[in-house]
């Protein structure tokens, strides 16, 4: 079944996709889940916006599963709560995305960072 392109938001095998959301707080840590994986299909960041928690600017970087692949191309450097946000804005094509069947996790370090994920799920 061929996949419409002007309905880019949509698998052969599921249909539309929607766009979902999750919010999160990474705590200093590795290996944080920030969407569950669900098999057979990827997860595709679709846009995200971060900030840190507190007075201290944080980083962190996106991978595919737990210990995994780093699938993110730049690490993040939100600034402090009381500035602006680092924004990647919902995009057509998306960012980066997990292997099939793969969980989305991130690392974060120096500050805790609120994090806001823009995402679909897909079979490839």
């Amino acid at each position: 079944m061929p996949i419409d392109p002007t309905r880019i938001y949509e698998d052969a095998n599921s249909g539309v996709l929607k766009i979902l959301s999750r919010v999160i707080v990474l705590g200093v840590a590795v290996n944080t889940s920030v969407v569950a994986a669900v098999a057979g299909q990827r997860i595709r960041v679709m846009g995200l916006v971060a900030q840190s928690v507190g007075a201290t600017a944080g980083s962190f970087q996106i991978k595919s599963n737990s210990a995994g692949t780093m699938i993110s191309s730049i690490v993040f450097a939100p600034p402090i709560t009381a500035g602006l946000t680092e924004k990647l804005p919902i995009t057509d094509s998306g960012y980066f995305e997990t292997s099939t069947g793969h969980g989305l996790f991130a690392d974060a370090t120096v500050a805790s960072i609120n994090l806001n994920v823009f995402y679909i799920s897909y079979s490839p």
